[in-house]
């Protein structure tokens, strides 16, 4: 087996130009074009469930204008304030690759969020500042690499995961043959396993998520004031099957929030045009028992997928992937 110890004092510092450079370009790009599918099918969702199908094209074609706007208009940005140069400094070593931000401005910033991060956490915002966290330094343990694509062209080589690139190593042309060395150490000293990809079971998740919210926008008698608790079951559950299992408890909150609406909505009197009074839950058709069983059996889902995600039996995306990425001995 190779000795990893000969990529252990390999490290530079290199500005990539961010508005030239095809490899940012590229990602950038792709990230603002995911984030926007993802926007406009949460927003095709929700106007379906709420009976507003006739502005979802409107929807669709002005998600699309602002997800590209966006892009331009945070390239613009980015150069005005770090001058088309984006400074990163990167390190290998026996067990690991890592790259961070060098400009004070970033670290500056990074150190604000993460303390405004940690504040949060103790009042229960979990995941307030998981961005700023997986921005300001990039780590990925040997172990944890599935695969590495060189470039020698772009003099880049991309760090993946069981289903994603987690690192691209940013290289000089002087380097880059170092660099590609080092990485190859690396990889012949992992440790022989599996690299599952975590991509089909977070896609199921996120089915029976949208499929068990569906009822909760069409419970009887509460169609109005039920909308927003169910906005919220909807978006927080996804964060936290995406994102930071913490914010199941906001999933929590929501459910007990639309049980008491529906509650106090079925319970409440009501003047009869025929004179008395009436609860809704004494002139429940048919339907209406079928929508209450399908949110019951939603909202059951919704509770063991919370109480998984609470308890680390199920993983969150992005979180997990952190912990995957940084650990030391795989």
């Amino acid at each position: 087996m190779a000795d990893p110890s000969r990529a252990s004092a390999l490290s530079w510092e290199i500005a990539i130009p961010i508005a030239t450079n095809p490899v940012v370009l590229a990602n950038v790009a792709l990230l603002f074009a995911i984030t926007g599918l993802i926007v406009a099918a949460l927003l095709a969702f929700v106007l379906a469930m709420t009976g507003s199908v006739a502005s979802i094209q409107p929807a669709l074609e002005w998600t699309a204008a602002a997800t590209a706007g966006l892009f331009l208009v945070s390239l613009v940005v980015v150069m005005i304030m770090f001058g088309n140069r984006l400074p990163l400094r990167f390190r290998l070593d026996a067990v690991a690759a890592v790259a961070e931000m060098t400009d004070t401005r970033l670290k500056l910033a990074h150190q604000v969020t993460a303390t405004l991060s940690r504040l949060a956490g103790r009042f229960g915002l979990a995941g307030a500042g998981l961005i700023a966290e997986t921005s300001a330094e990039q780590t990925i343990a040997w172990n944890s690499v599935a695969r590495a694509h060189f470039h020698p062209l772009l003099h880049t080589i991309s760090l993946s995961n069981g289903w994603r690139t987690v690192l691209i190593l940013f290289c000089t042309p002087q380097n880059y043959a170092a660099v590609a060395g080092a990485v190859h150490t690396g990889l012949a000293a992992r440790q022989v396993h599996d690299f599952p990809n975590p991509l089909p079971r977070l896609l199921l998740f996120t089915f029976l998520v949208l499929l068990s919210s569906m009822a909760l926008f069409a419970l009887p008698y509460v169609e109005k004031d039920g909308v927003f608790p169910a906005l919220v079951i909807l978006f927080f559950a996804l964060g936290a099957v995406w994102l930071e299992p913490r914010l199941a408890w906001i999933v929590l909150v929501g459910l007990s929030w639309t049980a008491v609406l529906e509650a106090i909505a079925c319970a409440k009197p009501r003047e009869s045009l025929f004179g008395g009074t009436y609860r809704a839950y004494q002139v429940l058709d048919m339907g209406d028992w079928i929508t209450l069983g399908l949110a019951v059996a939603g909202a059951g889902f919704l509770i063991w997928l919370c109480a998984g995600l609470l308890r680390g039996r199920i993983r969150a995306g992005l979180a997990g992937e952190m912990l995957e990425s940084g650990r030391p001995d795989g």
